[in-house]
């Protein structure tokens, strides 16, 4: 027997469509390969200025009185040993001061063996040479032909500290620099003593080095040198 369907009954509820929700867009893999390649840019561009600069031309200081009086009586106490060849050591005792004339008078182009200068025309100077702490400290630029890069001149400092006590002068490197950048001590040493190794038997320096027989600052920082007038002759006159 068929069973109608009444009007009472309840109809099916159909079912109703949720709305979908968007999400907010993320930045975005390529977003952040974006903020990653501008903070590397920004990052080189930091680091280049502050180890790059423009070639910058540093004038002498003028000497001074006591650097010309220093000078003279260096050459009158020289002078005469090397010519007699007498004694056969002799120590020569400079202080920080008397190292800091002979320093401007070698930037201002004067030798220890003349009263005058060695060009009446001096190039331009770059360099800075500083002697304290028993230390020398010197700062060189290095022109990479970069001028895009801050004027591309990488100016290079280091501290030395040289001495002698047994067959060579030894030169002892310390805080290295590129700029306002340190260095690794140890790499950039070893490159230097690499580089200093290839001047070692240079004809003036084996001269120089077997004229001096010690050297080496006091704890006051005095520079002490002990040398041969008779091997002197060599460097100051050539035989």
């Amino acid at each position: 027997m068929a069973v109608r369907k009444t009007a009472g009954t309840a109809r099916k509820a159909a079912p109703v469509k949720k709305k979908s929700v968007k999400g907010k867009a993320g930045i975005g893999w390529k977003g952040w390969l974006l903020i990653a390649f501008v903070a590397v840019i920004g990052l080189l561009l930091i680091l280049a200025a502050l180890i790059f600069s423009p070639m910058r031309d540093i004038p002498p200081t003028p000497p001074a009185v006591e650097d010309a009086a220093l000078q003279s009586r260096l050459l009158a106490r020289i002078s005469g040993e090397v010519i007699k060849g007498k004694p056969k050591e002799s120590e020569l005792i400079l202080t920080p001061a008397d190292v800091a004339s002979l320093i401007r008078l070698s930037d201002n182009g004067f030798v220890l063996t003349s009263g005058f200068t060695a060009s009446t025309a001096l190039p331009p100077r770059y360099y800075e040479v500083k002697f304290a702490n028993r230390r020398f400290d010197f700062v060189v630029p290095v022109d990479t032909g970069w001028r895009i890069l801050f004027g591309g001149v990488i100016r290079l400092s280091m501290e030395v500290e040289i001495e002698k006590e047994g067959d060579e002068i030894d030169f002892n490197f310390s805080k290295f620099r590129a700029g306002r950048i340190p260095l690794p001590t140890w790499l950039v040493r070893d490159i230097a003593l690499k580089e200093l190794g290839k001047h070692r038997q240079d004809r003036n320096f084996l001269r120089f080095n077997r004229s001096v027989k010690s050297l080496f600052c006091d704890d006051d920082g005095n520079l002490h040198i002990v040398y041969r007038p008779g091997e002197l002759r060599t460097v100051f006159l050539g035989f």
